[in-house]
């Protein structure tokens, strides 16, 4: 197997999303950064950080509807909270943060990920090789990761957050133990920390801060 048949691989595996910039006024709205949240927050200890209508959520399996509004913490790490309102609607009378559009991209996905196809682990097991996520050492040639750079949004300006695609293998070591998740949204503005929003196999909501 060569750089070219694991890039296949990986495209194979790519999952949709859309990525969050400014919205211009006669652009559909799609999310909204920042200010007083479309969903009051529990608690005054809560800070928003994005709200989005659930219209526009690439990877859904919920089925959620209405608006989703994601507040962090500043107090405690990793101690958002998620809240989801079928029913409610963004107000246009008062300003409500900066208004966001969506562009439809496909989510590269990491190493980690082809890793756990059969074909990548024979070639892995004929070579010798044991996949080890902070070394990644068989891909020294590096055409998988120069194209998982290109189109993985961290490595980009200005975008602001994206919606679903693959979750992102992080240092703390547990892009495994959420290959499962489901990423909601993965957020870029304001960073760091980045904040990534992960539905549970079970439908629980969790919230990540991460840094470099």
């Amino acid at each position: 197997m060569n750089s070219q048949q694991l890039i296949n691989v990986g495209w194979r595996l790519a999952r949709p999303s859309l990525v969050l910039k400014e919205a211009t006024a006669d652009e559909p709205i799609v999310a909204i950064w920042g200010g007083p949240g479309v969903i009051p927050p529990p608690n005054t200890t809560f800070r928003h950080i994005i709200s989005i209508d659930c219209r526009f959520l690439p990877q859904n399996p919920l089925g959620l509807t209405g608006w989703l509004s994601v507040y962090g913490n500043d107090r405690f790490d990793n101690s958002g909270v998620v809240l989801v309102d079928r029913d409610v609607a963004r107000s246009t009378d008062k300003p409500m943060g900066l208004l966001l559009r969506g562009h439809v991209a496909q989510s590269f996905p990491p190493i980690d990920a082809i890793v756990q196809e059969p074909a990548v682990q024979v070639w892995l097991t004929e070579n010798g090789w044991e996949h080890n996520p902070q070394k990644n050492a068989y891909f020294d040639d590096d055409a998988y990761t120069a194209v998982f750079q290109e189109h993985c949004p961290i490595y980009t300006d200005q975008t602001i957050a994206v919606l679903g695609g693959w979750h992102f293998p992080w240092e703390d070591k547990d892009w495994d133990a959420l290959r499962q998740h489901t990423l909601i949204v993965w957020t870029f503005r304001d960073a760091e920390p980045w904040l990534e929003v992960l539905l549970s196999p079970a439908g629980k909501f969790e919230v990540r801060e991460r840094i470099s």
